[in-house]
């Protein structure tokens, strides 16, 4: 990914790991060769920090890219599906979001989409074709709703009978 990235996005770039998930020396190799890059080191909330942010890249299977879709927020995601076991249930919903190339199966397609949009990703996220792939979505994987409660104990108590 940061391989392909132009330079003008490798400047914007804040790479935002837990610290279990990188290595210092995982680090230290990325810091030599891409030295641009920022990252970030303090406790801010991912929901608080992307209030400042335009564009949410994820590069692993983890709860953050079903919460930033399900807040709607600016998402592209890639993964090497050689790499991860899928469950088949969960193929077709995968695909909608790679249709509308919100999910890439790998970085250097991840890097091209980046690159094109990075100026105004909200106008490539907002189009009807992207918001409704990732209802689609989000309604199998990462529902949110007002009424979660009466939701849950309708649920619950179909179970119970």
């Amino acid at each position: 990914f940061l391989n392909v990235v132009c330079p003008e996005v490798s400047k914007k770039l804040l790479v935002r790991y837990p610290s279990f998930k990188c290595e210092s020396s995982v680090k230290e190799l990325l810091e030599d060769r891409f030295p641009s890059i920022k990252w970030y080191q303090g406790i801010v909330s991912m929901p608080k920090q992307l209030r400042s942010s335009r564009l949410c890249i994820h590069d692993y299977l983890g709860t953050t890219w079903l919460e930033t879709l399900s807040m709607n927020f600016p998402t592209i995601i890639f993964w090497d599906p050689t790499r991860v076991t899928m469950l088949q249930s969960a193929a077709p919903y995968l695909d909608v979001l790679r249709k509308v190339n919100i999910l890439h199966d790998s970085p250097e397609s991840a890097a091209k989409l980046v690159n094109e949009i990075y100026e105004n990703p909200l106008a490539w996220w907002m189009s009807s074709e992207r918001q409704q792939a990732r209802n689609k979505f989000c309604h199998q994987f990462a529902r949110t709703s007002k009424n979660w409660k009466e939701e849950w104990k309708k649920e619950i108590l179909k179970m119970v009978k």
